[in-house]
């Protein structure tokens, strides 16, 4: 009964309230994904114009998928980080990823959008 009552009182759940974000912050994600998007708009230009530095010991496609991958990769992160910090630190959802129980940075942010 007390392990029941105690669970009752400071148990653990996850609600929607904990995956609301600010309009602030989903203008701040939208940003970096547009900004990143841009970027990759270069290298696709940079790619058709026979411009794009190939890296050693990989084809031009190769090369070119390594850049893309790259900002693609930056700006997912870069969202996550920033809606993960946005998040109060008593928010639960927060608390999950950092105790490595659930999720990433990169599941927040993919969270917020949806939602937002």
């Amino acid at each position: 009964m007390v392990v029941n009552n105690w669970l009752v009182n400071t148990g653990f759940t996850v609600g929607v309230a904990d995956i609301i974000a600010k309009p602030e912050i989903i203008s701040e994600v939208k940003g970096i994904l547009v900004s990143h998007k841009y970027k990759v708009r270069k290298i696709i230009k940079k790619a058709q114009n026979s411009r794009l530095k190939q890296q050693p010991g990989k084809t031009l496609i190769e090369s070119f998928e390594v850049y893309v991958n790259q900002k693609l990769n930056d700006a997912r992160t870069l969202a996550g980080q920033t809606a993960l910090k946005s998040l109060a630190s008593d928010n639960r959802l927060k608390n999950m990823v950092a105790a490595g129980s659930k999720g990433s940075e990169m599941n927040i942010s993919q969270i917020m959008a949806c939602v937002g």
